[in-house]
């Protein structure tokens, strides 16, 4: 196991050192693997000429409000779908699970169509549309709330309480691990997603900071070789997931856990 995690953790160790670096170090041999004086100077030169500030706040204010929407639908309709008695509720959770098996670039181009109609392209809505429902989380959601006692919900009901209520005041305190796992899932796919905002996105202020990266790469204005400024932005873009990690791993791994995902 540590030999392991050793190995994926690498990555993020060269990225980093390689930030700090010069790019005759990057590319000496033999390897330099840590640099002999750190240099920030390519993590200002990404911030004042790539605006990669921009780039995190456009990531942000997409990212942020996905993730709440996705919990909030995902975990409804796993209430309706965990404690709701219907032949036609199990046919529509079948066709949600079979949602699963469809990746995302087959229903790309009529989401793409349906963001042009909505006039939704290269604005901050159009880029949170493919993921403010997620058939993944209603499947996690109806796992974890299928083991709440159906007798704790029949003596709500019996009290007088709503569905909603119910919903809001039992069921969701009760779904932490799945709350947490979901939103850390929600945020890095909608962080790291490229494919979509790569389509709509058309101009600076929509730009993704995995856009920001990318047009590091390919900008001639950085040069042959950017490589230590595209390493500056790229420790910048995966910051956040890390912290997010971080606050909510005992949370992600419970959730995980209790919905009886494997492998």
């Amino acid at each position: 196991m540590a030999i392991g995690a050793l190995s994926m953790a690498f990555p993020l160790f060269w990225m980093l050192s390689g930030s700090l670096k010069t790019v005759q170090e990057i590319f000496a041999v033999p390897i330099v693997w840590l640099p002999a004086n750190p240099n920030f100077g390519s993590y200002a030169k990404v911030i004042e000429d790539a605006h990669i500030g921009r780039a995190f706040l456009n990531s942000l204010i997409v990212t942020l409000p996905t993730v709440v929407t996705t919990v909030f639908f995902s975990s409804l309709a796993g209430y309706a779908f965990a404690k709701f008695r219907s032949r036609g509720l199990d046919i529509l959770f079948t066709i949600v699970l079979a949602i699963l098996m469809i990746p995302l670039t087959v229903i790309l181009i009529p989401m793409y169509i349906t963001a042009w109609e909505l006039k939704l392209l290269d604005t901050h809505v159009g880029l949170m549309l493919p993921r403010l429902m997620s058939a993944f989380g209603i499947f996690l959601f109806r796992q974890m709330m299928a083991n709440i006692p159906d007798e704790l919900i029949d003596s709500a009901r019996i009290d007088g309480a709503g569905e909603f209520r119910i919903y809001w005041r039992i069921a969701l305190p009760l779904s932490k691990p799945a709350i947490t796992s979901l939103a850390i899932l929600s945020f890095q796919w909608t962080w790291n997603d490229f494919l979509w905002p790569v389509m709509i996105s058309t101009s600076e202020s929509t730009r993704t900071i995995v856009l920001a990266v990318s047009v590091i790469q390919g900008s001639q204005e950085y040069g042959q070789s950017p490589f230590n400024e595209l390493m500056a932005a790229a420790s910048i873009a995966v910051l956040p997931l890390i912290l997010v990690f971080v606050v909510g791993q005992r949370y992600f791994v419970r959730g995980i856990a209790s919905s009886g995902i494997k492998g």
